[in-house]
């Protein structure tokens, strides 16, 4: 099921981009690390959960030793399209609650950067 807007052929999709996979291609193993490390290099990481993975539940978490936490899956498009729904489905501390990644579910990169871009500097 998706909403309205968005589309599940790009046949139609005039911002469409070409995202390849090639098993050949070097993984860069230091950008990864640097990237760990930058997050405090986590050891207790709280799995994201449906409907759980609010901020209370993630400060609870914080308070017997988790190191990192997801929030709870946020639907790009109405998270870019909706200021109601960015209120009521994102919420965070920043002395409390990071280091934070924010899932997102869609069928649109541009949507899926769109909505992101929202909350980048919020995680």
């Amino acid at each position: 099921m998706t909403n309205k807007g968005e589309d599940n052929n790009n046949n139609n999709n005039t911002n469409s981009i070409s995202i390849s996979y090639s098993p050949n291609k070097c993984i860069d193993y230091n950008r990864s690390w640097l990237w760990y490390k930058s997050l405090g290099s986590p050891q207790y990481i709280v799995a994201p959960m449906v409907n759980q993975s609010e901020l209370a539940f993630r400060i609870l978490t914080k308070r017997y030793s988790s190191d990192l936490a997801y929030t709870p899956m946020l639907h790009s498009y109405n998270f870019m399209n909706s200021a109601v729904y960015r209120a009521e489905n994102f919420q965070t501390c920043k002395m409390l609650d990071r280091p934070l990644i924010a899932q997102f579910c869609g069928n649109n990169p541009i949507t899926l950067l769109k909505a992101a871009k929202y909350i980048e500097n919020q995680c």
